[in-house]
């Protein structure tokens, strides 16, 4: 069975940070991300809201250096989770996305883009580097 999310999206709030109960504790993350999705037909845009939780050395990078407003992108799998309503039996059902890796999607904020050339002096639009494979 394949259970595979990759998304691209803004946090909605710094991580939260969290340490297990027992004998062996276990470091938990947990945040939001808005997706923004393609345009409507009425040229609308869209907007998805997902609740992200992150374990181990992945909650610890969250917690480290991401902040509410930071573009990332991440992999992991659709997880849910079930309980009763308190007084009840009626029985309630949440998902989330269990992230394995998280990647930064920008650079930092308030730094210029870094528009030099590639190591060695080679940069492709540069019109003076007409180098053709093909030629004769």
């Amino acid at each position: 069975m394949m259970n595979n999310c990759t998304m691209m999206g803004r946090l909605t709030k710094d991580p939260e940070i969290r340490q297990t109960k027992g004998d062996e504790p276990k470091t938990v993350a947990k945040f939001g991300i808005a997706v923004e999705r393609d345009y409507t037909a009425k040229g609308e845009k869209l907007t998805d809201f997902f609740e992200i939780e992150a374990w181990q050395k992945t909650a610890e990078f969250a917690g480290k250096y991401l902040k509410k407003g930071q573009l990332i992108g991440l992999e992991g799998k659709l997880r849910r989770s079930e309980w009763k309503k308190q007084g009840t039996d009626e029985k309630r059902f949440s998902y989330y996305i269990e992230a394995k890796s998280i990647y930064f999607a920008e650079g930092k904020k308030g730094e210029p883009e870094d528009d030099s050339p590639a190591p060695g002096g080679f940069d492709p639009f540069d019109d003076e580097n007409d180098f053709d494979p093909f030629a004769e």
